[in-house]
C-alpha cells in the first residue's frame, strides 16, 4: 500500500516534505493513496481531511497541492502501487537501476576495447583486461582459496602493512609505464585514503 503523504508516488519527493504546512494540519497522516481517493466513473475526486480548516495563506498550498495531485496519473483498478518508470515492465530491476544511475553521472567504464588495439604482446593485453574487470587472482582471493602465502614484500623481504606507502608510490610508475604503452590514460588519486 502507497501511503499518501510519507511515500515519493506524486512528484519527486513526499508530499510531507513538499507540503510541511498541509501535512501538520491533515488529520490522517498515515493514510493510504486508496483511502484519501474517490471515484465517479473516470473522474477521481481527493478527501483530503485536515483537523482544521485552511487559513487565508494556507489556500494557496492546498490550491498547489490539488493542481500536483490533478497532474498526477493515478488508476482506479486495482490495490495501489508505485510504478517503476525507468523500466518497460514498469517493475523495479537492478539493472534498469544500474542503467538509470550511471546515465548522466561522471562514471565512465574503463576502456577495456583500447587494450585489445594496442601492440603489447597478448599475454599483457589478457592480464589487462582482466585487471580491468577484476579477475585478476589477487592474493587476497587466492588466501581464500588456500593458497599458502608469504606476508612479507617480496622486494624488501618486510612486512607488507609497514610499505604499502612505499609500495604504492613507487608501484604506480610502472603501472603508468604499462598504460600508457597500451595506449590508455589512467588518472590516479593524489593520496591512497
Amino acid at each position: 500500500r502507497v501511503l499518501f503523504w510519507h511515500d515519493v508516488w506524486c512528484g519527486e519527493q513526499p508530499l510531507k516534505d513538499h507540503f510541511p504546512d498541509l501535512f501538520r494540519m491533515a488529520r490522517f497522516k498515515d493514510a493510504n493513496v486508496n483511502h484519501v481517493v474517490s471515484w465517479n466513473g473516470d473522474q477521481c475526486h481527493w478527501n483530503i481531511i485536515f483537523s482544521k480548516s485552511p487559513n487565508d495563506w494556507e489556500e494557496e498550498s492546498v490550491l498547489s497541492l490539488l493542481a500536483l495531485l490533478a497532474d498526477s496519473k493515478i488508476v482506479s483498478v486495482g490495490d495501489d502501487m508505485i510504478l517503476w518508470s525507468h523500466d518497460s515492465t514498469k517493475k523495479f530491476t537492478i539493472k534498469s537501476f544500474y542503467g538509470e544511475v550511471c546515465i548522466g553521472s561522471s562514471f565512465i567504464d574503463f576502456p577495456a576495447d583500447a587494450i585489445w588495439r594496442s601492440k603489447a604482446p597478448l599475454k599483457a593485453c589478457f592480464l589487462a583486461w582482466a585487471a580491468t574487470k577484476g579477475k585478476v587472482p589477487t592474493e587476497e582471493m587466492l588466501k581464500r582459496r588456500n593458497f599458502k602465502l608469504a606476508s612479507r614484500c617480496p622486494m624488501f623481504f618486510k612486512r607488507k602493512n609497514r610499505l604499502i606507502t612505499f609500495s604504492f608510490i613507487v608501484g604506480v610508475s610502472p603501472w603508468h609505464l604499462s598504460f600508457s604503452l597500451l595506449g590508455v590514460n589512467w588518472v590516479q588519486p593524489l593520496t591512497i585514503k
